[in-house]
């Protein structure tokens, strides 16, 4: 089941616009959010009149609330049409965008962000990307979720200067707005035209190639929540992804006002993540071409060692030039993150049961 063009030769693998798509999306979704959320959490501070500490409770609603859709949300994408969801959470999140730039309530502005935006990165962000690619390539998997996950590192590179420049001139809320009507303008398109729930659904088999991959680790079992409970390779990744995860969640969105704190401008601050994303990026694309020479337990205790250095270097009152090469650190580290445990529960858990 290979596809053709009109003219008999072969065509784009399909699972290639798949790819191109979540990396757009993955990259919307932490841009516009994640990467966003220090550079605008010190003017909702000042106009709402409360302290720092406060609006980055959004912060922490928003990590309680993904961790409480997730579960759901995956099963969704385990039964139902992605491009569906996808869809739904382009509009979430341009909507929650819309909102927040325009509410006069900090607790509206806080659900806004706390569940909106929550819902619209489980839609369009890296659940459901890592579900996407898992079901298209197989033989060449760590390299299609490596390059895919590259998205949120461009996002990271190309955000937070034009995020800074469209607050000097339409403000914070100007901003928001902006913020919202491209990343919904720009998802919706590509979600509609490419995203397809699996390669069987066009007639094709993973990677473009000619047979089904063998039965994953743990074997061509339906995974329920019951089931999963029960078993001890879910409650090690459950534990070990979470912790790591839980730190860099923290860290990233608090960047920018921690750096402030310290005497770091915020236009100093924006330039250390473009430094971030190249570390990303670099990290990304080697741990993709390694990815399937080593052992992914061993490539995750590196990129977790590259954490813990980041954070020892913020607490050292560092330099400039100290915090951009540990900006570089983590970006490496981010860019092995993901893409390796997604990679693991692909292996063990397969592809239909993914979400």
């Amino acid at each position: 089941m290979s596809a053709v063009t009109a003219a008999g030769g072969p065509a784009i693998f399909h699972g290639w616009k798949i790819l191109g798509t979540v990396f757009l999306t993955q990259g919307l979704a932490t841009g516009f959010t994640t990467y966003a959320f220090g550079f605008f959490s010190q003017h909702v501070s000042t106009e709402f009149g409360v302290s720092l500490s406060t609006v980055t409770l959004g912060m922490s609603g928003h990590m309680l609330a993904v961790a409480v859709i997730s579960p759901w949300l995956g099963s969704q994408l385990d039964h139902r049409q992605i491009r569906g969801i996808m869809l739904g959470g382009a509009l979430c999140l341009g909507a929650s965008l819309g909102v927040i730039s325009v509410s006069s309530s900090l607790l509206l502005t806080g659900f806004a962000y706390s569940v909106g935006i929550s819902i619209a990165m489980g839609c369009i962000g890296p659940l459901a990307a890592s579900k996407l690619i898992s079901a298209w390539f197989w033989k060449k998997r760590a390299r299609a979720l490596g390059i895919g996950a590259i998205g949120t590192s461009v996002a990271g590179f190309a955000v937070p200067p034009l995020l800074q420049l469209a607050i000097e001139t339409w403000g914070w809320r100007g901003a928001v707005a902006a913020s919202g009507i491209a990343s919904t303008l720009l998802a919706l398109p590509f979600i509609a035209l490419f995203i397809r729930n699996r390669p069987a659904d066009v007639g094709l088999f993973p990677d473009g190639g000619d047979m089904e991959p063998p039965p994953p680790l743990g074997g061509n079992v339906s995974w329920s929540l019951g089931l999963l409970a029960r078993d001890r390779s879910f409650w090690a990744i459950t534990v070990a992804a979470g912790t790591i995860m839980a730190t860099v969640g923290a860290l990233v969105p608090n960047l920018v006002p921690y750096l402030e704190t310290i005497g770091v401008g915020a236009k100093d601050a924006s330039l250390l993540f473009p430094v971030l994303s190249v570390g990303g990026i670099i990290g990304k694309l080697a741990f993709a071409a390694i990815g399937h020479r080593f052992d992914n337990r061993a490539l995750l205790i590196v990129t977790h060692s590259f954490i813990a250095a980041f954070v020892l270097i913020l607490m050292s009152a560092p330099s400039y030039p100290v915090l951009a090469l540990g900006a570089f650190i983590i970006g490496l580290a981010l860019g092995g993150v993901l893409p390796l445990w997604s990679a693991v529960l692909a292996e063990i858990y397969g592809s239909e049961s993914f979400g």
